[in-house]
């Protein structure tokens, strides 16, 4: 996975529509919020000889209803270059399973840095009517210009340095300018796929979780092309670059990774909540016996909380959030992998989109990560149209992190990042959300990165 922004402008949401009724479950397994019917007591009046009317309290299942969000890519970021392609999604709702029964999503991304992030990937909830949720994804992702500026906190990304390099090599001209453009720069393929699984051990409000899962990635070093005109592919790191320095045949190899663990949730709504607490603890680890190159281990526990400071509708809707994140990884993996915090939710970090807004992608690279997230997110305006519901809300947010080299000698030395700045959201349908981020941070030398992503940042 490339940490991507995605998309700029909605196309449409088609109206729901009626698909074959299911049978109600029986029990309400996960998010069901099945209320009994109430019956309003008559007042009171004189006795009268007529039977009450009688109450059908066995209503058929409502028919199950579906809407699509579909939307073009164009944007710009400093990491990827201008984005272009389509992203969509399906859900399909039973009138019983929040925020929907399942929900099939589909992405094809290009950018002028000849990054590729493409996927299909499903989430279906109350699988044959059991507490039981399964997640699933299959894709493919490439990048030419990932970065690497080494390990810890004291990495600096200096073009002092990479001209020195030139300098040392005698390069002059377009090769120079190459060079030069390639030196903190990753180039790598990499096909992945994911299967996950949750099963309640208690429901909504208070729901409580185990979760499994296994996630597969092969990392091919270099591309497909041949720059070098030596009739073969270059399937390597960029010759002289940093990373090639430190890994001078890249990382090839499959990374079979299996994750277990445990969470604890209260949230009020699942894509935006204005209220509770989601937390998780984990533990991964990747092996020869089943299938990687590499031999690792990790954990994680990530905390996230929202607390309603204005309760009401917009514009009185204030909420704040925060997420925090302890990783620790031992072992010996890819730098594609350290880079990967445990948990449910995979990203890339510290830098970039998801977690250190403001950062250029995984500048900070370490084996142990300290992250703090806050956010103030004012929904201040809700309206209809065509049958449909829409909002619009601003964040305003800071993302700091520590990360340390390894576990027991992290030399934390550096200045501590940190990235902040504000979004704004479309909230289309409470399920589907167009998020644009602008962000500026000290260790870029405040330059400004913005992102387009779908959904809230956590």
């Amino acid at each position: 996975m490339i940490a991507f922004p995605a998309v700029a402008l909605v196309l449409a949401l088609a109206e729901p529509s009626p698909l074959p009724a299911q049978p109600v479950p029986e029990a309400a397994p996960l998010d069901v919020v099945a209320p009994a019917e109430e019956v309003e007591a008559p007042a009171p009046s004189a006795p009268s000889t007529e039977k009450p009317a009688a109450v059908d309290v066995h209503k058929p299942p409502a028919p199950w209803t579906w809407n699509i969000g579909g939307i073009p890519a164009l944007a710009f970021d400093q990491d990827n270059g201008i984005v272009f392609g389509a992203v969509g999604s399906v859900y399909f709702h039973d009138g019983v399973t929040n925020p929907y029964r399942l929900a099939v999503s589909a992405q094809i991304i290009f950018s002028s840095k000849l990054v590729q992030d493409h996927y299909l990937g499903f989430d279906f909830l109350n699988v044959a009517d059991l507490p039981l949720r399964l997640t699933a994804r299959l894709g493919w992702s490439q990048s030419l210009s990932q970065n690497y500026c080494g390990v810890g906190m004291a990495v600096t990304c200096d073009p002092v340095v990479a001209e020195a390099a030139a300098d040392d090599a005698g390069l002059k001209g377009i090769e120079r300018d190459d060079f030069l453009r390639h030196y903190y720069a990753i180039r790598f393929m990499n096909p992945y796929a994911t299967l996950q699984g949750r099963w309640a051990l208690n429901p909504l409000p208070r729901r409580v979780e185990i979760f499994g899962g296994w996630r597969g990635s092969a990392y091919i070093p270099g591309t497909w092309a041949d720059d070098d005109k030596d009739g073969e592919a270059d399937l390597s790191p960029y010759p002289g670059s940093f990373y090639a320095d430190d890994f001078p045949q890249g990382e090839p190899g499959f990374a079979s990774v299996l994750q277990a663990g445990i969470m604890y949730d209260t949230r009020d709504n699942e894509p935006s909540p204005r209220r509770g607490v989601w937390a998780e603890t984990s533990v991964r680890g990747a092996a020869p016996f089943w299938g990687s190159t590499w031999t690792w281990g990790g954990a994680n526990a990530t905390v996230r909380t929202f607390v309603p400071l204005l309760d009401g509708e917009a514009p009185l809707r204030l909420t704040l959030a925060s997420r925090v994140v302890v990783d620790a990884v031992v072992g010996d993996p890819p730098i594609q992998e350290i880079v990967r915090p445990g948990g449910f939710i995979d990203y890339l970090s510290f830098g970039g989109s998801e977690m250190g807004r403001g950062i250029r992608v995984q500048r900070y690279v370490g084996k142990l990560k300290l992250y703090a997230q806050n956010e103030l997110r004012w929904r201040f305006v809700e309206w209809e149209m065509f049958g449909q519901k829409f909002a619009a809300s601003t964040n305003a947010f800071v993302d700091a992190g520590v990360v340390g080299e390894e576990i027991l000698d992290p030399k934390l030395a550096g200045q501590p990042p940190v990235g902040f700045g504000g979004a704004l959201l479309l909230h289309w349908a409470e399920n589907f959300m167009l998020r644009i981020d602008i962000a500026t941070s000290a260790v870029e030398n405040f330059g400004t990165s913005v992102y387009i992503n779908i959904g809230q940042t956590f």
